[in-house]
């Protein structure tokens, strides 16, 4: 499977395409072949994987496609329980994200769930995700010099100046936030790389905060933050790989 085609498939459930009959693959081809207007026998059939919208209790049985052509990369998505119906994929993340609010506001499932297990007064280690708004693009990676690959002190350099103005963006505006919440009577410490703050909370301040426009989500600390300790910070990493830098030539 191609990495363009891999990347389509995000963290979808994956299933083999042998596990799917000929009859159903035939369809999803059909579908796709009449929506982009390109002949069948130009489509081939690459990878199969199930997409969920759980809010709207619905389940999709994608197709990942190439054009055995010039290897463009297609998806078509049908209903699970109705094959002969195509999804419209992005329609149904917008009503599921839409659900999703409906149903749990700015909190986490978990969060949500574990809110009703406890008293008014009853505290809750949380996580909050603030909204940063539009961050500026940053220092420019050096240009290499023909013959040369940029060396590890030049990234270095470029990775600090990026990671330092990122930190001060995220500072001023997480750093607002925390105080507001401490200005509540509660302990708020706000991460100094992300934009979220650690907090314990009882519920009446959750659902205030929830009222916030700078809140994006409230999550279970136990959920979220182990990971958020570890989360590297991959800045300009794209870049650095589309110019093809070999580290190793500079390491001998």
């Amino acid at each position: 499977m191609s990495a363009k085609a891999k990347s389509i498939v995000n963290s979808q459930v994956e299933n083999q395409v042998s596990d799917i009959t000929p009859e159903i693959q035939q369809i999803a081809l059909k579908h796709l072949s009449r929506r982009i207007v390109i002949p069948v026998e130009y489509l081939q059939i690459e990878h199969v994987y199930t997409p969920n919208f759980r809010n709207l209790k619905q389940a999709g049985l994608g197709f990942v496609v190439i054009d055995k052509r010039d290897g463009k990369i297609y998806d078509v998505v049908l209903n699970k329980n109705n094959p002969n119906e195509e999804l419209n994929v992005n329609k149904l993340r917008e009503e599921n994200n839409k659900a999703f609010i409906s149903n749990y506001g700015k909190l986490e499932p978990q969060l949500f769930n574990s809110l009703a297990s406890i008293s008014e007064q009853g505290l809750v280690r949380v996580v909050i995700e603030v909204y940063t708004g539009q961050q500026s693009p940053g220092p420019k990676l050096p240009d290499a010099i023909p013959e040369r690959n940029i060396t590890l002190q030049e990234l270095e350099s470029y990775h600090n100046k990026v990671a330092q103005q990122r930190n001060r963006e995220n500072q001023a505006t997480v750093n607002p936030i925390a105080q507001r919440i401490r200005q509540l009577g509660f302990e708020a410490i706000a991460n100094p790389s992300f934009p979220f703050i650690y907090a314990t909370l009882p519920q009446r301040v959750i659902k205030q905060l929830e009222s916030w426009e700078e809140v994006l989500k409230i999550s279970l600390d136990e959920v979220n933050k182990a990971e958020l300790e570890i989360a590297p910070l991959a800045i300009g990493s794209n870049i650095v790989y589309n110019r093809r830098i070999l580290m190793s030539s500079n390491l001998g």
